[in-house]
């Protein structure tokens, strides 16, 4: 079913996926579809670029974007951008 789709409508059964916050849950969306994706699953950004992007405070998106990272969902290598 999710052949033709970028993000599988499963995610919604996914048990990490739902014990986000709805902040951490759009957070995890921009990522995944987000234009500089590569289709290894990569991308040079910083945090406060990221909150930028969205129009969010730096201190919002990171305290949601800690969720996804806590959650083991996303990698940061700050070193790396």
């Amino acid at each position: 079913m999710a052949r033709y789709r970028k993000v599988d409508p499963r995610i919604w059964n996914d048990a990490k996926f739902r014990g986000l916050s709805d902040s951490a849950k759009l957070v995890f969306f921009m990522l995944l579809t987000h234009p500089s994706m590569t289709a290894l699953g990569a991308m040079r950004a910083t945090v406060a670029g990221l909150a930028a992007e969205m129009g969010w405070p730096s201190e919002a998106f990171g305290e949601a974007f800690g969720e996804v990272l806590a959650k083991g969902m996303a990698e940061h290598d700050p070193k790396a951008c």
